[in-house]
C-alpha cells in the first residue's frame, strides 16, 4: 500500500471525510481519491486473502 493511499482511506474511514473534502485536503482530483480509495480497498482484501 503507498503512502498516498493510506493516507486517503485514513482520513475517510477515521475521519469521516467525505471524497469532497479529501479532495480540499489533499488538493486531489474527485477521479484521483476515488482511484486511490478503490485501490487501497482492492489491496487490503488481498491482503486479507478475500476473493471476488
Amino acid at each position: 500500500m503507498d503512502q498516498r493511499g493510506h493516507d486517503i482511506c485514513e482520513m475517510h474511514f477515521y475521519a469521516g471525510l467525505t471524497v469532497e473534502g479529501l479532495c480540499a485536503v489533499t488538493e486531489l482530483s474527485p477521479a484521483t481519491v476515488k482511484r486511490n480509495l478503490r485501490k487501497t480497498r482492492a489491496q487490503a482484501l488481498a491482503a486479507l486473502g478475500h476473493k471476488e
